[in-house]
């Protein structure tokens, strides 16, 4: 037995243990910033007793005082969710005393009236989305209108609801994939002062079941993006690639602060 491999085995070990930590108190804060966009309490005794049970049950311990351990990381990991709500608390105060409008554009099914709904909450402030009013005030989804009526007929609607969210202020605004096909919509959006979001997203992730696109397949969802894409980063401020939608409604708060 050679002490100085033992110790050396002990510092590996010890800095797999950190490296190990780490990545869970990451893990922790993506958990704590699911808890504040849905309204969740940072406490959970269920889970905290699902994972000392399962300690106990599935882990041959060489010392109960593992579960100890485990409980101080416990401990620690709802510490940590505290301060980061603080820090969300803040972020939400200087949202709501800015004017600005936030506008979200990007292909269909990329996530912008998920994303409009979580920021909503996280901000505190009234989302407003284009396609839900058109269908409010027709009866209709848009697909529904451009089958009935053609596609110019939903497209005058589209503009003309554009231009009266346009005049609100303070608003989450989602607008409809194909909008920037008008140029009108395109002047209307770059006279505003408002910071446009584009939310791209892979081909392959948009969620377009159920959409009019989805009938074409992918070829014709290339051929749109291929024409839009350019179009919509004419008009965005900022263009961000939606992985996760609780990581990009944070990156966008954060954006929006910062200004």
């Amino acid at each position: 037995m050679d002490l100085g491999d033992i110790r050396r085995g002990i510092d590996q070990v010890n800095r797999d243990l950190v490296g190990l930590l780490n990545k869970r108190f990451d893990l922790v804060d993506r958990v704590g910033l699911y808890k504040f966009i849905e309204g969740l309490e940072i406490e959970n005794k269920s889970r905290e007793h699902d994972i000392k049970a399962s300690l106990l049950r599935d882990f041959d311990l060489k010392d109960e005082a593992i579960v100890g351990l485990f409980e101080y990381i416990i401990d620690v990991s709802k510490t940590r969710q505290a301060r980061n709500f603080d820090n969300y608390k803040r972020l939400r105060e200087a949202c709501m005393n800015k004017s600005e409008n936030i506008l979200l554009v990007g292909m269909p099914g990329s996530g912008k009236t998920t994303i409009g709904k979580k920021l909503s909450s996280f901000m505190n402030k009234d989302f407003v989305d284009v396609d839900e009013i058109i269908y409010k005030e027709n009866k209709s989804r848009p697909g529904e209108i451009i089958e009935k009526h053609g596609e110019d007929y939903f497209r005058n609607l589209e503009t003309l609801v554009l231009e009266r969210v346009l005049m609100k202020q303070g608003k989450i605004i989602a607008t409809g994939g194909g909008l920037v096909v008008r140029d009108e919509n395109l002047d209307l959006i770059k006279k505003s002062s408002n910071l446009v979001f584009y939310i791209d997203r892979k081909l392959e992730d948009l969620d377009i079941e159920g959409r009019p696109l989805s009938q074409g397949g992918l070829k014709q969802l290339e051929d749109l993006y291929r024409f839009r894409n350019k179009r919509y980063e004419s008009i965005s401020t900022y263009k961000l690639y939606n992985d996760d939608i609780y990581d990009t409604v944070y990156s966008i708060v954060k954006i929006y602060t910062s200004l």
